[in-house]
């Protein structure tokens, strides 16, 4: 790896987050016919302002611990100053491009899954580093897991290292480990029982040991 890519200088973007009132609707229609159910009652603007006003308390708590733990971890950089994070009433799946979330999670939960997101970002903003040879690495060591395992060995393994050791929060790790089970398959929880198995320093070790060198 180039020693100019461990010597870049963290970037602390900034996090703008928002209700969506496009995005809202869209998603409200969706989620109501893919489901099949209607929900007789929508939560007011104000009720949304406040969910919203409780998940930036929560998460600027932390904010920049969070991103230079990333960064630092990954040894990667954001390539973007601003990530906008939108929220809306329903959606049946979180999204990371661009990030979309509901407003039924609790903020500690809103901030943990934000974490998570940032961390697919940050790889995908990397492409020319994190190459295919690190993909054929996984798939050479875990040759039996699901393509979502293998996609989230390494976000688990960095995800574990910042509650233990940036947030000090092993029961929220632990939280965050149970939610995974909620799935309605076990692919996250596999890539937790990996970290667990393997070490989380052992797989950013062999993660980051295959980034491609460039120049900064």
């Amino acid at each position: 790896m180039s020693f100019m890519l461990l010597r870049r200088k963290f970037k602390m973007l900034k996090i703008q987050i928002k209700h969506n009132r496009f995005l809202d609707p869209v998603f409200w229609c969706h989620f109501q016919q893919r489901f099949k159910i209607t929900i007789l009652k929508r939560e007011t603007q104000d009720e949304i302002d406040l969910i919203i006003k409780e998940y930036k308390e929560t998460w600027f708590k932390n904010e920049k611990k969070i991103l230079k733990a990333i960064q630092q971890i990954t040894k990667l950089t954001f390539k973007h100053s601003l990530i906008d994070v939108h929220i809306v009433r329903r959606i049946d799946r979180s999204f990371s491009r661009p990030i979309i979330f509901d407003i039924r999670k609790a903020p500690e939960n809103f901030c943990d899954q934000l974490t998570h997101e940032l961390l697919h970002i940050i790889l995908q903003e990397n492409n020319n580093i994190v190459s295919w040879e690190v993909l054929e690495w996984l798939n050479e060591r875990f040759p039996k897991e699901s393509d979502t395992t293998r996609n989230h060995i390494f976000i688990h393994a960095v995800l574990k290292k910042i509650y233990i050791n940036i947030l000090k929060n092993p029961k929220r790790l632990k939280e965050n480990m149970k939610r995974s089970q909620g799935h309605h398959n076990n692919d996250y929880v596999r890539a937790w029982e990996i970290v667990e198995e393997y070490g989380e320093d052992e797989i950013i070790k062999m993660f980051t040991k295959y980034y491609r060198s460039v120049n900064a």
